[in-house]
């Protein structure tokens, strides 16, 4: 099985969040694999005045992934047990809410899949998490398993499968794209 990683993908027009209030522990605990409590909005995002186009992930300000209906639906279907959804407020430019249900995705499954001895990196005083990723490798062999994972090392990053992937993109959701794994680089990644 062939992983990739998915990644927010902003055109102009998209959906761009300016600004957001989430609730304490969104923030921090969206990345950690474990399942959160959350009672109501887990946030509300604010558009960009200039965002007009609907995306099924949202880009902005905000660091926890955010997908639409349609895209939850996707993933449920090929991980129904692995993901937490709790709805969020987004509000358009103008103050109005959009049409489109929206929902924080809190990802249940974080794997050690980072190849230590392959990957290119600086190492840290905390070996657990490695620094400056120039070549990433993973070991496919522990998370051939599942469809959608975080990377336990690099928690920012999340994988999916060839097949998750094929049907994310054969629904043509906007905002969407997947990157080789063989093609991060943290340096252009975070540009």
């Amino acid at each position: 099985m062939t992983f990739r990683l998915i990644e927010c993908a902003p055109a102009e027009g998209h959906y761009w969040v300016s600004s957001y209030d989430a609730v304490k522990g969104v923030d921090s605990g969206y990345s950690k694999g474990a399942p959160l409590r959350i009672r109501g909005a887990a946030a509300e995002l604010k558009l960009s005045t200039e965002s007009s186009i609907e995306t099924d992930l949202l880009s902005g300000v905000f660091s926890y992934p955010v997908v639409s209906e349609r895209l939850r639906s996707t993933i449920s279907r090929y991980e129904p047990e692995n993901c937490q959804f709790f709805p969020v407020r987004v509000v358009k430019g103008d103050g109005s809410p959009t049409e489109t249900p929206y929902y924080f995705m809190n990802v249940l499954d974080n794997r050690a899949c980072f190849d230590w001895g392959a990957s290119t990196y600086e190492e840290g005083r905390n070996r657990k998490m490695p620094l400056d990723v120039t070549r990433l490798v993973v070991l496919e062999s522990e998370i051939e398993d599942r469809h959608l994972v975080r990377i336990r090392e690099i928690p920012s990053l999340m994988l999916v499968s060839k097949a998750l992937q094929s049907e994310i993109e054969s629904s043509n959701m906007l905002g969407v794209q997947f990157l080789p794994v063989s093609d991060y680089d943290e340096f252009t990644y975070l540009s």
